[in-house]
């Protein structure tokens, strides 16, 4: 492991990887047809080379992490100077969790709670093709959607499912411009590209509903799982980046993850808004001209369910899901990481896996990784925790297993050891945690997937 490195994002990042057991995990506006180069599984802009090399090893000074020394052991890289909640240690408060809503159909399955710009009300993703608007205090849900597109997806997912609905985010200028964006996987049927990981525009049509607009960027994909699905403005440029997996089955099959011609296993960056294109790859990226696909921001990733921006240091931190041993998280500090290779498949953390790690250069290891173990096996990524409701709690990541419903809390602090620590509810419980949202004031939230149920997280 001695030559990779830890570099960073336009914002920063950190990254999980887990088992074969993954995380789930009338239309109007403008279209702009992409063109699709042969031999590849993505929408590319007009006049884009397609003789481009397979790989590429970002040149970039970075630091260099300690050799490996133990699960859960790496020493943290955050900047010194962004210390808060560090005093407290690794030490956490005890916590609770109150349901604030239980889902009534058999395929509502919760993967997302975001906030809108402007708005205090927390929008919930459905797997099934469904957001809707749920009050922050009461839980009480409207009884039409914000949004629906069940009738894009190729049928319903059932609970087994990777597919679906799978992500949103509203623009930064939502409360002006009113647009949103969602990801999600649709079933497409027959051949060798059965399925299609797309990203759309939709238009808010009043205060509590949007229409669907278009497509911006599909991906032909082989598999049903490993699709990600995950979308974040970047609050320091301003950028929509976008995670999708490497197309599934299981030990990346066609090695797409290593090479940049290739959409999947990738996190995607575009520049969106009013009269932007619908397909606009963002200014910055690493193949805007040559060397890869030109929305690639980086690459490398198994299946990235869930990374999220530090709302104080705009740190990002991804969680992506591993292979059969390991969950790792990775951390790019912010306004770095263009073009950083995160080493799936070769590496799975920061073991050996479809090749040496010893032999990448210039890529990005795990700050922390933890075995499958008492039942642990499919990270999901949380958030770092910024509110004033539990004071002993701040500048705290919390993230969640999914499959084993473990909970566990993380301080990333100065020159300091890094140790996952596991907690449970004194009250309430989780099963199967797939996702986290934070509300206006910083304060977490979690959907459980197992029990159709969104919860927010309090001290006891």
């Amino acid at each position: 492991m001695s030559n990779r490195l830890l570099l960073g994002c336009a914002c920063a990042l950190m990254v999980v990887a887990g088992c074969s057991s993954d995380n789930p995990g009338a239309d109007g506006g403008a279209h702009v047809d992409a063109h699709v180069i042969p031999g590849t599984d993505a929408n590319i802009p007009p006049g884009v080379d397609a003789n481009l090399p397979d790989a590429f090893v970002p040149g970039a000074d970075a630091f260099v992490l300690p050799s490996d020394t133990g699960v859960d052991a790496f020493v943290s890289t955050v900047d010194a100077g962004m210390t808060d909640g560090c005093e407290l240690g690794n030490t956490y408060p005890a916590l609770d969790l109150h349901t604030l809503h239980t889902f009534g159909g058999a395929n509502d399955l919760p993967v997302g709670i975001v906030l809108a710009p402007g708005r205090d009300d927390l929008f919930v993703v459905l797997r099934n093709g469904t957001i809707v608007i749920m009050d922050p205090v009461t839980g009480a849900v409207g009884g039409t959607p914000f949004l629906n597109i069940t009738s894009r997806l190729g049928g319903t997912p059932m609970s087994g499912d990777e597919w679906g609905l799978l992500g949103l985010a509203f623009h930064p200028d939502y409360e002006t411009n009113g647009l949103l964006y969602i990801a999600y996987t649709a079933n497409v049927g027959g051949g060798a590209m059965p399925y299609s990981d797309r990203v759309a525009v939709a238009t808010r049509s009043t205060a509590d509903t949007a229409t669907f607009g278009s497509d911006i960027f599909t991906i032909a994909d082989p598999y049903a799982n490993h699709n990600g699905g995950q979308l974040q403005f970047c609050p320091d440029d301003g950028y929509l980046y976008y995670g999708v997996g490497d197309g599934g089955s299981g030990g990346d099959p066609g090695h797409r993850a290593q090479n940049t011609m290739s959409a999947l296993g990738k996190i995607h960056r575009f520049q969106v808004g009013p009269g932007i294109p619908t397909y606009n790859p963002a200014p910055g990226n690493p193949f805007l001209t040559s060397g890869g696909l030109p929305t690639i921001w980086l690459y490398g990733v198994r299946n990235p369910w869930r990374f999220t921006f530090d709302r104080l240091t705009h740190d990002l931190y991804i969680g992506d899901v591993g292979q059969n041993l390991w969950e790792e998280i990775d951390f790019l500090p912010a306004g770095t990481g263009v073009g950083a290779n995160l080493g799936w498949s070769v590496c799975e953390g920061t073991h050996d896996y479809n090749g040496s790690c010893a032999g990448l250069t210039g890529d990005i290891a795990p700050i922390l990784e933890y075995p499958h173990a008492d039942g642990d096996s499919s990270i999901t990524g949380g958030y770092v925790y910024r509110g004033a409701a539990i004071p002993a709690l701040r500048g705290t990541y919390v993230f969640a297993d999914e499959v084993s419903s473990h909970f566990f809390a993380l301080r990333n602090c100065p020159g300091v050891a890094l140790t996952r620590t596991s907690f449970d509810f004194t009250n309430g419980s989780c099963s199967g945690p797939t996702t986290f949202g934070e509300d206006r004031n910083g304060e977490l939230l979690v959907a459980c997937f197992a029990d159709q149920s969104v919860g927010r997280i309090v001290a006891h």
